[in-house]
């Protein structure tokens, strides 16, 4: 009995005796994760609460076969192949000491695509700007205008006509993407300067633009097709970054008119108009509030509704005379309607009437000369200078012969002759 009492006892102590069990670890994290790339560390951002890891690298770089660096929690074990087609998204599992794993999902790039609500992202000379995180719309009209009859061939006036689209950035290369949408579809034309120099042009939606060597940061600005409705959708760009642009206030010039206006007649470049090229000679930012096709309208003076114009140009009415035939006195009657309603929002700002241009076109079936629509546009002013309109002013359209494409439309050549004729007239009544 005495025995079996020390027995009992020595089992007590011995087992009193044992080390506790220690406790497994459960960490199971992602620490670090990087790609080498010609001896390069790319170090990717960790996202611990969604699991996902980001890499970028380099420009165009090829991600089939790339080795990695990998740091988890103390104790933890993963499982990730030695080489790595990184060119699809790709998950390393973590499995703590304790047996609990954990998935944290790889993406890897090779360019950045920036974020379309960036307002580093300028959009210039363009009215009505709406941005999303797939796109942004640039749209020269409101829906009054848009839905406007006497502007029909509205699809041309969906277009991005005379649009700059600027941004700065050190990066080598740029990817730009734009998509076609609803309206009008004359082919591709897209202008690009760099730092204010001309760079190139682009035929296609999507393109890439290279850097000029020796610069660090620079200035782009590219401005759309001329009639080819688009909405910019997407840029890429290195392993660079966005300034924000020190934005000068530039003086606002709006042209309101038809297809002579708006730049038929010069391929599918916007940036060959005579809007465009004399706003840029003279330091204005251009809004081009053409339509090919269109007639004399008031309603498109509604967009100057709480602008701050200095100045505004009008050449307008060859549509309502050729293809019409609208009579002198329904011609007086819309023109007229126009400029009251210009006036009614934009009371002082210096505004050129330039009545037609130069036509090799006969005078129309119903009879009506361009004569009598030039006389209507010099009484117009006339009577607008006798009422106490001391801003307002002729261009005679009969001293422009430029050029012709057609025998309605100035040429490359004559739309730069316009914009001169223009400088040259502005210069002389407002400096």
């Amino acid at each position: 009995m005495k025995f079996n009492l020390y027995l009992i006892l020595f089992f007590y102590l011995f087992s009193s005796c044992k080390s506790p069990e220690i406790a497994l670890s459960r960490d199971n994290k992602l620490i670090k994760f990087s790609i080498i790339y010609n001896a390069v560390e790319n170090v990717g951002v960790v996202n611990d609460s969604a699991k996902v890891v980001t890499v970028t690298l380099p420009w165009n770089t090829y991600m089939a076969d790339m080795k990695c660096n990998v740091e988890v929690s103390p104790n933890a074990s993963y499982i990730l192949s030695d080489s790595v087609d990184f060119s699809k998204p790709q998950t390393i599992t973590i499995t703590a000491q304790n047996k609990i794993s954990s998935q944290y999902k790889i993406i890897v790039s090779n360019s950045q695509k920036l974020n379309l609500l960036d307002e580093r992202i300028e959009i210039r000379n363009c009215l009505h700007v709406s941005r999303d995180t797939s796109k942004i719309v640039m749209l020269r009209f409101n829906e009054l205008n848009l839905a406007e009859p006497r502007i029909n061939y509205m699809q041309n006036g969906q277009t991005q006509t005379g649009v700059l689209i600027k941004f700065t950035t050190n990066s080598n290369f740029i990817k730009v993407k734009f998509a076609e949408t609803k309206g009008a579809r004359w082919g591709t034309d897209y202008g690009v300067w760099v730092d204010g120099v001309w760079h190139n042009s682009y035929t296609s939606h999507n393109f890439t633009m290279q850097k000029p060597a020796g610069k660090d940061f620079a200035t782009w600005e590219i401005t759309p097709s001329l009639m080819n409705a688009v909405n910019l959708t997407g840029i890429e760009i290195e392993n660079g970054k966005l300034l924000t642009t020190q934005q000068s206030a530039q003086p606002q010039f709006f042209a309101i008119g038809n297809s002579i206006t708006q730049g038929v007649g010069q391929g599918n470049a916007g940036y060959l108009s005579y809007p465009f090229l004399f706003g840029r000679k003279m330091g204005y930012e251009t809004y081009n509030l053409a339509v090919g096709g269109s007639k004399v309208s008031w309603k498109v003076a509604t967009e100057l509704e709480n602008r701050k114009a200095d100045l505004i140009t009008v050449l307008w009415g060859y549509n309502d005379w050729y293809f019409v035939g609208e009579t002198s006195v329904t011609y007086r009657s819309t023109m007229l309607a126009l400029i009251n309603k210009i006036r009614e929002y934009q009371p002082n700002t210096p505004l050129v009437c330039i009545s037609l241009i130069g036509t090799e076109n006969p005078t129309p079936t119903s009879g009506v000369k361009i004569e009598e629509y030039r006389t209507v546009v010099e009484q117009l002013v006339a009577d607008r200078k006798a009422a106490g309109d001391k801003n307002i002013f002729l261009l005679d359209g009969s001293t422009v012969n430029v050029e012709l494409m057609d025998k309605v439309h100035p040429s490359v050549k004559g739309a730069a002759d316009m914009a001169i004729i223009l400088e040259d007239f502005v210069t002389k009544i407002l400096y």
